[in-house]
């Protein structure tokens, strides 16, 4: 999915949506005969016939879709989708197969940077898995010497080339100065999901936080962001257990959860700590939630995924009006928005949390390291 189409809120919509299971099975069994004539990946296939017809994930395997194409035998020219996680939710087989084709492709004349800083990922992938399970000795430092070679070969040619990200020109006339702003979620079913949660998490005295765009749009706006297309919370690690959360979500047919990740802390580390991280909620009128556990680490509250971690200035809660409700975010807000967004106060149109958010930095881990490394190629972001 390109980074335009990304910040569509009618296609979140579309994808989003739970299907009944006839309609879901057309849409799998489509998307798999699909997915394997353009790329003879079979093991990637199934994934993507079992991804839709699950229901959990329609965005994600439409964009796995996507990128079958641009690997697969007929190189297609689909729409640029740079940092999609392909790997995610593959086993150890499926990634070593993906890491053989990978490196075939590279191994073509003038193979694009692209095919190359995929081969990493999924290198990546194999090493922290590695890192994480009682994986064979001998294999495991194989895996981890094959991502550092990959990674220290592009690290080099990406200084040497001094690649920097592509921007658009700016507006040619005054009338065009103004950029067209995306439609981001539908209100109603954004206001839905809000109450849905609010109630949900209330009943189970599960004190939620808003955070990120969420947040800004409640302490600057007084409501949501008009270009958002998802709505972000926080819980304290300590107050909840993810076997807790999970029970809790499972009791609302409001929602159902698409994704659940964990992050390795792996760097200077004797052993591996391993937190739960993030969980991801599709709610039935189409709208994403994602709830990020929130872990304290020296003076910085840091939350994220299996490969991003954001750090901020440890904070305290207070409570927001918002539609109705009363909110809990961070206080002091002033600190916490200029961590995250720097110059908050103004509203963006062309907005990339990827580029733009000053808290974010790679998990201390295999995936993050590759994460930081897309970046730079992508969006000109270095350490």
């Amino acid at each position: 999915m390109s980074l335009k189409l990304a910040k569509m809120g009618w296609l979140h919509r579309i994808f989003n949506t739970r299907y009944p299971l006839p309609v879901r099975a057309l849409l799998a069994t489509c998307a798999g005969l699909t997915g394997l004539a353009i790329s003879l990946d079979w093991r990637s296939s199934v994934v993507l016939f079992h991804g839709i017809l699950r229901g959990d994930d329609l965005k994600s395997e439409m964009r796995r879709l996507s990128w079958m194409g641009k690997r697969g035998w007929l190189s297609l020219p689909m729409p640029e989708d740079p940092m999609f996680e392909f790997c995610q939710g593959l086993d150890r087989a499926h990634l070593q197969f993906l890491e053989r084709r990978l490196t075939r492709l590279c191994a073509r004349k003038n193979a694009p940077l692209a095919v190359e800083l995929d081969r990493l990922r999924s290198l990546a992938t194999l090493a922290q898995n590695a890192a994480e399970s009682a994986q064979d000795a001998g294999d495991s430092t194989a895996t981890k010497n094959a991502f550092q070679a990959q990674y220290d070969q592009l690290a080099k040619r990406i200084r040497k080339d001094e690649l920097r990200p592509h921007r658009p020109e700016g507006p040619k006339n005054a009338q065009s100065a103004k950029p067209k702003v995306p439609k981001g979620m539908d209100l109603e079913n954004a206001l839905a999901a809000l109450n849905d949660l609010h109630a949900l998490f209330s009943a189970h005295d599960l004190p939620w936080f808003a955070i990120a765009g969420t947040f800004l749009g409640v302490y600057r706006e007084g409501g949501f962001i008009k270009n958002d297309l998802d709505i972000d919370i926080g819980l304290m690690g300590d107050d909840v257990a993810l076997d807790q959360l999970l029970n809790v979500l499972n009791t609302s047919p409001a929602f159902h959860m698409s994704r659940i990740e964990h992050q390795c802390d792996l760097w200077g580390k004797d052993q591996p700590l391993n937190r739960p991280a993030f969980v991801r909620l599709i709610h039935k009128g189409g709208i994403n939630v994602d709830i990020f556990l929130h872990f304290q680490a020296g003076d910085k509250l840091c939350h994220g995924t299996s490969s991003l971690l954001w750090e901020n200035t440890v904070f305290e809660l207070a409570r927001y009006p918002v539609y109705g409700l009363e909110v809990l975010g961070p206080t002091p807000p002033d600190l916490y928005l200029k961590e995250t967004y720097g110059d908050w106060q103004t509203p963006a149109t062309d907005y990339n949390y990827h580029r733009d958010m000053p808290s974010l930095t790679g998990a201390h881990n295999f995936l993050g390291a590759e994460y930081l490394l897309r970046r730079e190629v992508h969006f000109g972001r270095r350490l």
